[in-house]
C-alpha cells in the first residue's frame, strides 16, 4: 500500500485505505502484487477503479427541479408592472398603440431561456416560452400532467409532437411541442387567453405570429396542426 501512494502522490487521502482493498478484491492478490511493483500499472489500475465508480454515480437532469411555477407571472391576465418589477431587463418588441411583445430570460441553473409575453393594456394575453434543450421532455411534460392532467389532443409528425390542453377550467389553453434527436427534450411552450379582449383589433397569439420565422429559424418541422388526434402517449411515451 506504500508503494502505491509513492507513485501516486496527488491521489485523495480518503482512498488509501479502500482502493488498496478493493483492487485486490477485483483482480486477485497475485496480481495485485504485481501492479503495485509497476509504477504505470498503479496509475493504469487507479485510473480504471476511479471511472468505474464514476460511471455509476448518479445524475439528474438539469429540469428535475423546474417548476412551471417560472411561468406565473406571464399568464394570461397578469399585469406588465410585476413582469417589469421580477425581470428588469426586459426588451420591447414590436411597439403598437396598446399593444407590444415583451421579451425576458428566464434563468434556472447555470442557464438562461427567452419568453415572449403580448402585452394588450398593461396585461398579458399570450406567451410563448423556448425551452432549452438540455431539458428533458419525459420530466417536462409529466410536470404539465401533473398539474393539468392529461393533454386533450396529441399530434406527432417525424420525430416532433405536439400536445394540447384546452383549458376549459381555467380559460387559458396550454401548448407544449418537444422533440427527439439522440434524446427527446422540450422545444416550446405556450399559453393563450381563450377570450382575448375585444378591443385587440386584429389579435393573432404569439404563437401564430412566430409560426413561420419559428419554424425556420429553430429547425421546428410545426407549430400550430390544423387537425388534431385524440390523446394516444404518456409522459413516457416516445413521440
Amino acid at each position: 500500500m506504500i508503494t502505491i501512494w509513492m507513485h501516486l502522490p496527488f491521489f485523495y487521502s480518503s482512498f488509501s485505505l479502500s482502493f488498496p482493498l478493493l483492487a485486490m478484491l477485483s483482480i486477485g492478490w497475485e496480481a495485485y502484487i504485481s501492479t503495485i511493483k509497476s509504477p504505470t500499472k498503479s496509475i493504469g489500475l487507479f485510473l480504471i477503479f476511479f471511472l468505474s465508480l464514476t460511471c455509476y454515480a448518479k445524475v439528474d437532469p438539469p429540469n428535475y427541479n423546474f417548476s412551471l411555477d417560472a411561468f406565473q407571472l406571464f399568464r394570461p391576465g397578469n399585469t406588465v408592472e410585476e413582469i417589469k418589477k421580477k425581470y428588469p431587463r426586459f426588451e420591447v418588441i414590436d411597439q403598437k398603440a396598446d399593444s407590444y411583445t415583451l421579451k425576458v430570460y428566464v434563468a434556472h441553473l447555470r442557464y438562461r431561456f427567452p419568453v415572449f409575453i403580448q402585452i394588450f393594456r398593461d396585461k398579458s394575453v399570450d406567451f410563448i416560452a423556448r425551452l432549452p434543450n438540455y431539458f428533458l421532455h419525459d420530466l417536462f411534460h409529466q410536470s404539465l400532467i401533473n398539474r393539468y392532467g392529461k393533454q386533450d389532443s396529441y399530434r406527432k409528425r417525424e420525430e416532433s409532437a405536439l400536445y394540447i390542453w384546452n383549458g376549459a377550467k381555467d380559460g387559458v389553453k396550454k401548448i407544449y411541442n418537444g422533440t427527439c434527436t439522440i434524446t427527446c427534450f422540450p422545444v416550446w411552450y405556450a399559453e393563450e387567453s381563450l377570450a382575448p379582449p375585444v378591443e385587440f383589433n386584429g389579435y393573432q397569439s404569439l404563437l401564430k405570429k412566430f409560426d413561420e420565422a419559428v419554424a425556420v429559424k429553430e429547425n421546428i418541422p410545426f407549430v400550430l396542426p390544423t387537425k388534431t388526434a385524440s390523446p394516444s402517449t404518456t409522459a413516457t411515451d416516445k413521440k
